[in-house]
């Protein structure tokens, strides 16, 4: 349960964020819900009827998920999205 204490800090998913997000001690990562933001960037060459191209690009950015966010809490970790033109 949250409360007046927990952050929810919306990160854009740049080098320099995930660096962050890996070196959090665990008081912190307990107390945060990291938002994730992907960049336009992250889905060149996907469009709306090209799923295939989503769903590879959904599941690189799952792995750097771990690698980046795993001491982050899985039901600490949101994500946010959209198709940018």
């Amino acid at each position: 349960m949250f409360d007046h204490r927990h952050y929810v800090p919306v990160v854009k998913w740049k080098r320099g964020e995930r660096v962050a997000l890996r070196n959090l001690t665990s008081d912190v990562r307990e107390k945060i819900t990291p938002l994730i933001e992907l960049l336009p960037k992250h889905f060149e060459g996907c469009t709306p009827d090209s799923p295939d191209v989503l769903r590879s690009i959904l599941q690189r950015k799952a792995v750097e998920f771990q690698k980046y966010c795993d001491r982050v809490a899985p039901s600490n970790l949101g994500l946010v999205w959209g198709w940018y033109t």
